[in-house]
């Protein structure tokens, strides 16, 4: 078994959005990181759960109906394969292997870094009221209704709409 859990390390470039992360980081480390610079990108819906689990497999978290897949905003990682080798991959190196990280799980070797594209949330309701709802690319939608699950369970739960 590899252990990643020392790997904790995340470093923000709010400048470029962009943040790189090792791969014992958790989600909870995570976010602290990035919304100390008001960004963020899709993490899980349980702040232990580990970047590399999430990512690898694909990335399902609050925001995912505005922001996409946790892997949508992968844009680099370092890979070591099976032979020993050291890559690092993105669209531009190894686009096959970036690609099939990229939610095809854990077994095509193992990702000792990650780096996302962050974005900065909007609010459709004040920031400090429960229900509000963190739009990320609205330009993407074409509809009020992508917005996170957290909002629509919310919006199911107190009777409010869009």
């Amino acid at each position: 078994m590899i252990v990643l859990t020392p790997m904790k390390t995340v470093a923000v470039d709010p400048a470029t959005r962009r943040a790189r992360c090792g791969g014992g980081t958790t989600w909870g480390e995570f976010d602290a990181a990035t919304q100390a610079h008001g960004l963020a990108v899709t993490g899980g819906f349980i702040s232990r759960t580990r970047v590399a689990g999430l990512t690898l497999g694909g990335g399902i978290g609050w925001l995912v109906r505005a922001a996409e897949l946790t892997c949508d905003n992968l844009v680099s990682a370092r890979v070591v394969t099976a032979v020993g080798r050291v890559l690092q991959v993105s669209e531009a190196e190894h686009p096959d292997l970036f690609w099939a990280i990229r939610g095809g799980g854990g077994n095509l070797g193992v990702v000792t870094e990650f780096e996302f594209a962050l974005e900065p949330p909007t609010y459709r309701y004040k920031p400090s009221d429960r229900s509000a709802c963190a739009v990320w690319r609205p330009n993407r939608w074409r509809s009020l209704r992508h917005c996170c699950l957290a909002c629509h369970w919310m919006a199911g739960v107190r009777g409010q709409t869009h």
